[in-house]
């Protein structure tokens, strides 16, 4: 990834500019606590996945990065807002994210819940900001935003992962709608919106929400791979279901249909394909 890091830097100095502008808004104690264990998640770095694949594509599509930047930065906040609630006690209950510990291990429970809910609620006011002035783009944005963070797309697949944590068992069939939904389509929307915002046309957004479906399908059987554990196999997970060799083929078939998708693009997917062979190179 380190091709990419003018690119994460962007990334990280728009959500740092945003939070320190909001900071004017916090006039009590409990406000700076919520304001901080927001800030807290979402600038605890990652690979800033999401927001990359919007420029990428915004790149690709040959529009100032500047303009698809918004949008990057509000799908980020919606996954920085899963991330909280996914670690709650009540879901996943873990301790540490990415070595350092989880929200609610410092802002406490119901903190870390209000954090997670402004998140998701400032994703949309950052569309309101940057694209409010456009009615029928931020219509889209919003629209592609909301599908895929509701109970149609990540909420939904969430709801899927607990109910098959809770019998025990999954089906392949059963894993593929999972992950679509919780992690595939936010994938995806990070690049459908850059394609909106590109002024693309219906058949260009198709094939670029093929790219990123089928690249958010690679990127979660890239982790099952790598959390895969012979001794304690999770059931929910590719690996565990099609062995580790049989989902490592699927992984480099989803990979190359990705790829084959962005054809299109006539050389200028450079960059996006790089990200493909990223993800599957993970697992090496």
């Amino acid at each position: 990834m380190q091709q990419f890091t003018p690119y994460i830097e962007r990334i990280d100095c728009f959500i740092a500019n945003y939070f320190e502008d909001l900071k004017g808004c916090v006039h009590q104690p409990a406000l700076q606590k919520l304001f901080d264990s927001m800030f807290y998640t979402t600038s605890a770095g990652g690979k800033r996945f999401r927001p990359l694949l919007s420029l990428l594509t915004a790149e690709a599509l040959e529009v100032d990065m500047e303009r698809v930047l918004p949008f990057g930065a509000a799908v980020e906040f919606v996954h920085s807002y899963s991330l909280i609630h996914d670690d709650l006690p009540l879901m996943d209950n873990d301790d540490v994210r990415r070595g350092q510990p989880t929200n609610h291990k410092i802002f406490g429970e119901q903190t870390a819940l209000l954090a997670g809910d402004a998140l998701l609620t400032e994703s949309f006011l950052v569309l309101a900001k940057y694209f409010g002035n456009e009615p029928y783009l931020f219509s889209q944005l919003v629209r592609t935003l909301s599908l895929a963070s509701g109970w149609m797309g990540m909420v939904g697949g969430q709801a899927l992962d607990l109910s098959a944590q809770s019998a025990g068992r999954v089906t392949l069939e059963n894993l593929f709608e999972l992950h679509q939904l919780k992690t595939g389509v936010l994938i995806e929307s990070a690049v459908v919106g850059a394609a909106w915002i590109a002024n693309q046309s219906q058949s260009q957004r198709q094939l670029l929400k093929e790219f990123g479906g089928h690249l958010g399908l690679a990127f979660q059987i890239a982790d099952d791979l790598l959390d895969f554990d012979p001794v304690e196999p999770e059931s929910a997970n590719f690996a565990t279901l099609m062995g580790p060799e049989r989902a490592k083929g699927l992984l480099n078939e989803i990979s190359a249909l990705a790829k084959s998708a962005l054809h299109f693009l006539g050389g200028r997917e450079k960059h996006l394909v790089s990200i493909v062979d990223y993800n599957q190179k993970r697992t090496l």
